[in-house]
C-alpha cells in the first residue's frame, strides 16, 4: 500500500493534498475514491504500529480543518465517509480536544436523528470516541442537549430490525459509557426520569437485543456507581481496545468491567431502588440457560447488594431459589469455572443476609428453603460452602428467638464438627465459625446448653493459636459463656494457664481488638465468678495492670466494666492487689476521671464508689490486719521451744501485715495527696443528683479516717 503520510517533516503529506484536492472536485465518485483510500490506511491491521504518530501529523497540517470543510458542504455517502474517517482519528488521544474546538460536536449531535442507519451509527462511533476519557467532549455533548439525543435514539431503535440497527444500538450504548463515565451531571441526566432504567429494562428483554448488548445496558445502569477515576475502560483497551468500532461484545471484557462497580451515590441509587430493574436482573439468571453470562450477572447483583434497599428488594425476588439451584448444578464440579460460580452465588446468598429484613425473608422462621439448604452446606466437601455455610448461619443468629432455633435444628452440632476439622491454615473458616458461636452464645437460655454440648472445650483448644484473628474471635465467644454463668467463670479463672495467656494477651499491640476482648474477659470473670480465689490468680498472674488501663478506654462499658472488677478486688482483695493497683498508678487514673468534666455521671459515679472502698479497705482497725494476741492465748500448755517457736512465727506474721498494712496505706496516702478531697468537694455540687450523693459519701469515708500519729 503506497504510505499517504510524509517522512520528511514538514512536507505535507499525499493524504493532505487529496483532501485539498476533494474540496475542489465536483466528482462525487473519485470523492468517495480519495475517501476510501484514506479509510483503507486508517483501518488496515498493517499499519497499526504507525497510524497514530501518521494521524498526529496530518493533523499538524491542517487535516482536521479540511475534514470540518468537506463535512460542511456534503451530504449523503461522502458525509459518511468523512465522519467514519473522523471516529478513527478520534482513537488517538491527541485529537480529541482539537475535534472539540473545531466545532464538530454540534455538526455531529443532530446527525443521530438521521433515518440512515449508516450515517447514524458513524456519528455516534465518533462521538463516543471524542468522548473517551474527554470531559471537554462530554462537555460539548451536554451543552448542546446530547444527552436528550442520545436516549431518544436509544428508545427509536429498540424494536428496530432494519439492517445494521443490532451495531447502531451496541455502538450507541457505548457512546452512552463514554459520555457518562466520571460525569456526575451526564449520570444524572441519563437518569432523570428514570429514562436509562425504561429503556434498559426493555433492551434486557428485548428479542431483537443479544446477551451482550443486554449485559452493555445492565453496565450503565449500575455505571453511576463507579468510582470516580476508575480505569475501567483502559482496563476495556488493555484487553481489547474499548472504542465504539464494534463495541465491546466480549462477555470477558464485560465481566471485567463489572468487578469494577461501586454504588455510592445515592440520588441514583433512590431510583434504581423505585424501578423494576432488578428483577429484570434477577430473571436473566433464568434465561441464561447455557449459563455463558451468570458470572457476569451475579457480580453485578453482588455489587448492587452494598445497599441495604437493594438486599431487600432482591431478598423478595426469586433470587436466593436461584443461587440455589446454581451451586447445585456445579457441586461436584472440580474445573475453575464451576467453582469460582459456587463462589460468587453462595458469596452473593451470604450478603444478602447482611441485612435485616432480608434475612428474615430469607430464614421464613427456620423453614424456607434457604436454611435447609444452608444448613447442608456445612457438611459439605467444599471448602467455600462450608465457610459460607458458617457465615450465614452467624448472620440468622441475630436475634434470640433465630439462635433458640439454629440450636435446636442442630446446627451446633455442625458447627463443632467443622471446627474440630480444621487446621491452623483455616483462618478465615474458624473465624467465620467462632462469630456464629458467639452469636449462637448471646442468648441466656442458649449459654448452659452450649456448655453442655461441648463449646467451652472445643474452642479452648484454640487458645494455643499464634492467630490473632482467631484469638480475638474465641475471646468473644468465651466472653459471651461466662455471662451470667459461675461455674465457667470460676473453671477458667482457677486454670492459670489461660490465665497467663489472657494477660499476655492483654498486652497485644499488633491486634486492638485482642487486646480490648482479653481486658473485658478479666472483668467478666471477676464479675460473674466473684471468688476470692479467682481474683487473686488474675492478682499472681498480673492482671490488675490491664484492668486500670482499662478504665481509661475511649468506650464507656468497658470503662464500667473495669471500675466494677476493680472495686470488687479493692473490697475483697485489696491486700493482695495493693502493689500492683499503686503500680499501675490508680490514684491518678482516678483524679483524671473525677477531674476531667467532660466524663458522664454513670462513670464519676462508679469511679467514686471504687476510690470509697480503697479508702475504706486500706483503714481498718490495726488488730484486724495483725492479729497476734491469739497466737499466745496457749502458750502456758507449750514447752519453751514450742513457745520459742510461735514467737519466732508470729514477728514473721507480724511483719508480713505490717507490710502490707504499708502498702495499702501508700495507697491510700497516694489518692489521698493528689487533691482528691477538692476534687470530690467540688463533684457535690455536680448537676446530676446521683454523682452528688456518691460524692458526699467520699467525703463522709474520708472525715471518717483516723488521724497519722
Amino acid at each position: 500500500m503506497e504510505n499517504l503520510f510524509p517522512t520528511a517533516e514538514g512536507q505535507p503529506s499525499k493524504v493532505q493534498k487529496m483532501l485539498e484536492k476533494l474540496q475542489i472536485l465536483d466528482n462525487e465518485v473519485e470523492q468517495n475514491q480519495s475517501l476510501d483510500r484514506i479509510l483503507n490506511y486508517l483501518t488496515s491491521a498493517d499499519n497499526e504500529e504507525t497510524v497514530e504518530e501518521a494521524i498526529e501529523t496530518a493533523a499538524e497540517g491542517g487535516m482536521l480543518d479540511d475534514l470540518y470543510s468537506i463535512l460542511t458542504n456534503t451530504k449523503g455517502e461522502t458525509q459518511s465517509k468523512v465522519i467514519q474517517i473522523l471516529a478513527e482519528l478520534a482513537k488517538v488521544e491527541a485529537l480529541r480536544v482539537p475535534c472539540v474546538n473545531l466545532g464538530f460536536v454540534p455538526i455531529l449531535l443532530p446527525i443521530l436523528e438521521s433515518e440512515d442507519i449508516a450515517i447514524a451509527t458513524q456519528a455516534c462511533r465518533t462521538l463516543g470516541n471524542i468522548c473517551f476519557e474527554n470531559d471537554e467532549g462530554r462537555n460539548a455533548v451536554d451543552s448542546f442537549d446530547g444527552m436528550a439525543k442520545l436516549l431518544s435514539l436509544l428508545k427509536s431503535k429498540i424494536k428496530s430490525e432494519e439492517e445494521g440497527a443490532d451495531r447502531l444500538r451496541t455502538i450507541a450504548c457505548g457512546f452512552l459509557l463514554n459520555l457518562t463515565n466520571t460525569h456526575e451531571s451526564l449520570h444524572e441526566q441519563s437518569f432523570r426520569g428514570r429514562s436509562i432504567l425504561h429503556v434498559g429494562t426493555i433492551y434486557i428483554l428485548s428479542p431483537t437485543s443479544d446477551r451482550s448488548l443486554s449485559c452493555m445496558v445492565l453496565y450503565h445502569s449500575q455505571q453511576f456507581c463507579a468510582d470516580s477515576g476508575n480505569d475501567l475502560h483502559q482496563r476495556a483497551l488493555d484487553s481489547g481496545r474499548f472504542d465504539i468500532v464494534g463495541g465491546p461484545t466480549s462477555v470477558a471484557l464485560l465481566i471485567q468491567i463489572f468487578i469494577q462497580l461501586r454504588l455510592v451515590l445515592k440520588v441514583s441509587r433512590d431510583r434504581l431502588v423505585k424501578s423494576t430493574l432488578c428483577n429484570t436482573i434477577v430473571n436473566l439468571l433464568q434465561s441464561d440457560n447455557d449459563g455463558a453470562h451468570t458470572d457476569t450477572i451475579l457480580d453485578m447483583l453482588i455489587n448492587m447488594s452494598e445497599w441495604d434497599e437493594i438486599k431487600d428488594l432482591l431478598a423478595e425476588t426469586n433470587l436466593s431459589n436461584h443461587l440455589i439451584r446454581i451451586i447445585q448444578s456445579k457441586t461436584g464440579k472440580l474445573d475453575t469455572e464451576s467453582q469460582q460460580t459456587i463462589k460468587m452465588a453462595s458469596d452473593l446468598l451470604v450478603l444478602l443476609l447482611t441485612g435485616d429484613k432480608s434475612m428474615e425473608a430469607l430464614f421464613k422462621n427456620s423453614e424456607g428453603p434457604v436454611f435447609y439448604e444452608i444448613v447442608k452446606w456445612l457438611d459439605s466437601e467444599v471448602d467455600h460452602l462450608r465457610l459460607s455455610g458458617a457465615l450465614a448461619v452467624g448472620n440468622f443468629a441475630r436475634n434470640d428467638d433465630h439462635c433458640r432455633k439454629l440450636v435446636e435444628e442442630g446446627v451446633l452440632d455442625k458447627l463443632l464438627s467443622v471446627l474440630k476439622n480444621s487446621d491452623e491454615e483455616q483462618i478465615t473458616l474458624r473465624h467465620a465459625i467462632l462469630s456464629a458461636l458467639r452469636n449462637l452464645a448471646i442468648p441466656v437460655s442458649n449459654k448452659q446448653l452450649l456448655v453442655q454440648c461441648g463449646v467451652l472445650e472445643a474452642v479452648m483448644i484454640l487458645t494455643s493459636s499464634n492467630v490473632m484473628a482467631v484469638i480475638f474471635k474465641l475471646l468473644g465467644v468465651l466472653r459471651m459463656l461466662v455471662d451470667g454463668q459461675e461455674s465457667v467463670a470460676l473453671q477458667l479463672g482457677n486454670n492459670r494457664d489461660f490465665l497467663n495467656k489472657l494477660v499476655k494477651w492483654c498486652e497485644c499491640d499488633e491486634h486492638a481488638g485482642v487486646q480490648g476482648e482479653a481486658s473485658r474477659m478479666l472483668a467478666w470473670l471477676i464479675k460473674n465468678g466473684r471468688s476470692t480465689e479467682l481474683m487473686r490468680n488474675i492478682v499472681r498472674e498480673d492482671g490488675v495492670l490491664p484492668l486500670v488501663t482499662m478504665v481509661a478506654s475511649e468506650h464507656i462499658v468497658m470503662q464500667n466494666e473495669a471500675l466494677m472488677a476493680l472495686t470488687l478486688i479493692a473490697s475483697t482483695i485489696l491486700a493482695d492487689a495493693a502493689l500492683q493497683l499503686k503500680e499501675a498508678e490508680l490514684a491518678e487514673t482516678i483524679i483524671n476521671l473525677l477531674g476531667n468534666p467532660d466524663v458522664i455521671p454513670e462513670i464519676l459515679c462508679n469511679t467514686l464508689t471504687l476510690t470509697k472502698t480503697v479508702c475504706e479497705a486500706a483503714t481498718p482497725p490495726f488488730s484486724q490486719l495483725i492479729p497476734c494476741g491469739g497466737l499466745f492465748m496457749c502458750s502456758g500448755s507449750l514447752s519453751d521451744m514450742q513457745i520459742k517457736k510461735r514467737f519466732v512465727f508470729s514477728f514473721f506474721v507480724y511483719e508480713v501485715l505490717e507490710s502490707i498494712l504499708l502498702i495499702c496505706k501508700n495507697l491510700k496516702d497516694e489518692i489521698m495527696n493528689s487533691g482528691l478531697t477538692n476534687i470530690v468537694k467540688s463533684l457535690k455540687e455536680h448537676k446530676d443528683e446521683k454523682v452528688r450523693e456518691s460524692a458526699s459519701k467520699v467525703l463522709t469515708v474520708i472525715e471518717e479516717m483516723p488521724l497519722e500519729r
